[in-house]
């Protein structure tokens, strides 16, 4: 597909709806190294390290989230980076089909012809059953990848059902023709939400659920799981509602902000080219500014990667 072909997908950015100029450290925010997409600006694709886009589909949730990303890029594109040398593209939001059930084939597509550039990709969500579209991309270009959840529990609910936020992992499981996964992980499951058959299924399938206890026992714990991620996938609700109370499934046990800052450096200090879907939050400032705090450190980890390559 076509770079302009592509851009037509998406909603064109209101740049001064999430940028601020005026303030004076202006320069040394993450705006400042982002090239935006507007109704005056194609941005240059192919020289980024870095692409963001939002998808904000919540409808097969049956949820009535408002359109969050707008408010989180605001909170996001005012932190302060700590390098120039890092080129960023944000395409704005996909524009939503009419019919629901559309949106995950037509991400699916922006992600294969995203994959095939061989960029980073940040996915502002939308509800989390969007995690398809980026493990369906890579089945699409029949190339092996390893995913990575950070979730309280497994969202594998039976997929007889339409997909939703509580079965997609069912979908992209069962999957029985060019499935592509090699490994999956989950990183936080608290047990009170995991099933003894569940449980089961990822001991016969050679998969790892690292229990939040762990984490907080020993955060390093993690990093070999995000290492070698190509996909990774975020509920903020995983988050302590104390730091984010507007999300899906809001519950007061969960991982703190610095800890999830720090597997967002795991991720964005990884081996490979991976894709990162934020997830099942609303408008809401603490929450908002929550997951931005851990979006910085994922695209921290990804600049200092890029510092230690020779």
């Amino acid at each position: 597909m076509p770079i302009n072909e592509l851009l037509k997908l998406f909603e064109p950015l209101k740049y001064e709806e999430i940028v601020n100029e005026n303030d004076p450290r202006f320069l040394q925010s993450i705006a400042a190294i982002t090239d935006f997409h507007t109704e005056v600006n194609s941005p240059a694709i192919e020289s980024a390290e870095l692409i963001i886009l939002g998808c904000p589909e919540y409808r097969l949730s049956g949820n009535t989230n408002t359109n969050a990303t707008i408010y989180l890029r605001k909170s996001i594109y005012k932190k302060i980076i700590t390098s120039a040398i890092f080129n960023i593209v944000d395409l704005g939001d996909l524009i939503l089909p009419q019919d629901p059930e559309e949106t995950i084939p037509i991400l699916t597509n922006v992600l294969t012809e995203l994959y095939k550039l061989n960029k980073h990709i940040i996915i502002l969500g939308g509800s989390q059953y969007l995690t398809l579209a980026q493990t369906e991309a890579y089945n699409n270009l029949k190339t092996y990848f390893n995913y990575t959840l950070i979730d309280s529990q497994t969202d594998l609910l039976p997929s007889n059902a339409p997909v939703n936020e509580y079965n997609y992992n069912a979908h992209i499981l069962m999957k029985q023709e060019e499935n592509f996964m090699h490994h999956f992980a989950i990183v936080g499951t608290q047990r009170y939400l995991i099933s003894n058959a569940e449980k089961e299924l990822f001991d016969e399938l050679h998969y790892e659920m690292l229990p939040l206890g762990e984490i907080k026992h020993d955060i390093f714990s993690a990093e070999p799981l995000f290492r070698e991620a190509n996909v990774i996938s975020m509920d903020a609700s995983a988050l302590k509602s104390h730091y984010a109370p507007a999300t899906t499934n809001p519950n007061p046990a969960g991982l703190t902000i610095e800890e999830l800052a720090q597997l967002m450096r795991f991720a964005g200090h990884g081996l490979k080219k991976s894709s990162l879907g934020i997830y099942n939050y609303q408008k809401d400032k603490i929450t908002l500014e929550s997951i931005s705090i851990a979006t910085w450190y994922f695209i921290e980890g990804l600049i200092s990667n890029l510092n230690d390559l020779p």
